[in-house]
């Protein structure tokens, strides 16, 4: 199991799999600054499951392709049946299909996000290399075993790039819901604002063009305004970084935080009034936010700037658990978050709403049944 990223959901599937008597070995890279997930061997953890983090640096020449080949020479030693590698940048999707290819061993592309679909405008450069991206991803989609989509729409994508329909299995995102949910709301940053009766919006997870760091900014300018609120934005990265110019500027009712401990995160979660989330218009179709499906877990209502079309902004609409937003339209966005802080009862009718269907839908135990079809067909 390769995820690149080290995210919470794909570390309980390696869990799982080697509790059911497969021996497991997740590798993740362990020099990016992202949220990541229990990604240390347990006691109650199985014996056949061991975790590795790879360094991206470290060495002359290092970069995604280079991370590729550490991994590939990983995979050489594990000998593995079968590869589920995901989130990864495409050349490293490649260089673990090309290894595998050479081995024997069967790949499985777990599509987490389509790299190519981020089309950039301007500079020729930039257009090529978004067409070498292209071509790339394409050409590793249609040599893979099989392909996991986490929504119809990428699947649709897969099948317009020729790999046949029955190397194709849609299999949504989930979080692990036994490790988010919290019985405590005891968050140290957040003492102080609970305690004074301040209402809280958070959001965590990666933060950069596409997820909406400008609306923080003008829902923490309009809590400055109302002097009511504070925005908690814990994240690392470039997103990041325009947030501290922000505060530099004078908002008061912003607080900026790094990544924390995963032991944390239930009781960071449960400390808000409302979650926050965001994706632009342009990276809508092609990714889904996984931050929502943890929020779901936490029994608080979401606030998503995120296009309609989005299978996070649809999951939040048919469960109730949350309002979604134009992403273009930051007059709506603050308005929706200061509507749910206007309403206690509603805002805990999202919250059980987003629970219930967690507790419904994201058991990994039929989960990892489905998975077990396509990795050992």
């Amino acid at each position: 199991m390769h995820d690149y990223l080290g995210h919470p959901f794909q570390a309980e599937l390696s869990r799982e799999l080697a509790r059911r008597g497969h021996c497991v070995r997740h590798v993740y890279c362990s020099t990016i600054a992202v949220g990541q997930g229990k990604l240390q061997v347990g006691e109650t953890d199985s014996d056949r499951l061991s975790i590795t983090g790879m360094p991206r640096q470290g060495h002359r020449g290092s970069g995604p392709g280079t991370y590729g080949q550490d991994v590939g020479g990983l995979i050489r030693d594990f000998a593995p049946h079968v590869v589920i590698s995901g989130n990864s940048p495409v050349p490293v999707q490649r260089h673990i299909q090309q290894t595998c290819a050479e081995w024997g061993i069967r790949f499985v592309y777990w599509l987490q996000d389509v790299y190519s679909a981020r089309a950039p405008s301007g500079e020729t450069g930039h257009h090529d290399e978004w067409e070498r991206t292209a071509r790339c991803e394409k050409a590793t989609l249609l040599s893979s075993d099989a392909v996991v989509a986490i929504a119809e729409p990428f699947a649709a994508f897969v099948r317009q790039c020729g790999v046949p329909s029955e190397n194709i299995t849609v299999i949504e995102n989930w979080a692990p819901l036994a490790e988010m949910e919290c019985d405590s709301d005891d968050w140290a940053p957040a003492r102080s604002d609970r305690s004074s009766g301040e209402h809280i919006f958070l959001y965590s997870g990666t933060l950069d063009d596409r997820h909406g760091a400008d609306l923080l900014v003008r829902l923490a300018k309009a809590c400055d305004a109302r002097n009511s609120g504070v925005v908690y934005v814990v994240s690392e990265g470039t997103g990041r970084l325009a947030l501290e110019r922000a505060r530099q500027l004078g908002i008061r009712r912003l607080q900026l935080y790094d990544f924390q401990p995963y032991d944390r995160v239930p009781s960071m979660f449960a400390a808000a009034d409302v979650l926050l989330a965001g994706l632009s218009t342009a990276a809508g179709q092609m990714s889904v936010p996984s931050k929502v499906l943890a929020y779901l877990c936490a029994g608080r209502p979401v606030l998503a700037a995120i296009p309609s079309t989005n299978r996070a902004a649809q999951l939040l609409e048919e469960t109730g658990a949350g309002l979604v937003v134009n992403p273009d339209d930051p007059d709506e966005y603050v308005a929706a978050a200061f509507a749910l802080l206007a309403d206690s009862a509603r805002r805990q009718r999202m919250g059980e709403a987003g629970q219930q269907y967690a507790r419904r839908a994201f058991a990994i135990e039929p989960i990892a049944t489905r998975f077990e079809e396509v990795l050992v067909p």
